[in-house]
């Protein structure tokens, strides 16, 4: 069954068109929710899922520069925010750099990004986003 669906060619095409067009409309909103709120990214990445965020400007103060990115990443997960520190292991080159994967359904995109813009800037800034605002068509399980 699955060799039959692989040598389908028009139906392999059909499926990466819309992937592609998918995470290009999470990709645009991401950066767009990112850039009002003004919360820093790496621009010049072009991976096909996830942004680098550079937090440091969030990072709290602490003599060991890593340990300050695993305390916003405590404050996150309280947040109900998941993202991936960055670390040596994911290739961060400094604390505060995260991984956000953005490869998600538009719904659970915006509620994740809610929480991350309220964890890191306010919720205030998050009601200037206009973007957000549509009300969620799923439940949160995030």
């Amino acid at each position: 069954m699955a060799c039959l669906i692989l040598e389908d060619e028009l139906w392999i095409n059909d499926l990466m068109e819309r992937a592609h067009k998918t995470l290009q409309r999470a990709n645009d909103m991401t950066r767009a929710a990112l850039d009002i709120a003004g919360i820093w990214y790496e621009r010049r990445v072009t991976a096909g899922f996830y942004l680098w965020l550079e937090c440091s400007e969030f990072l709290p103060q602490f003599e060991d520069k890593w340990k300050t990115g695993e305390a916003l990443f405590r404050r996150m997960a309280e947040g109900g925010v998941g993202l991936s520190a960055g670390g040596i292991g994911l290739g961060a080159e400094k604390p505060g750099n995260f991984r956000l994967v953005f490869a998600h359904s538009g719904d659970v995109l915006k509620i994740a990004l809610k929480r991350l813009i309220t964890v890191l800037k306010g919720a205030e800034v998050v009601e200037g986003i206009s973007i957000l605002k549509d009300k969620p068509k799923v439940e949160s399980r995030l």
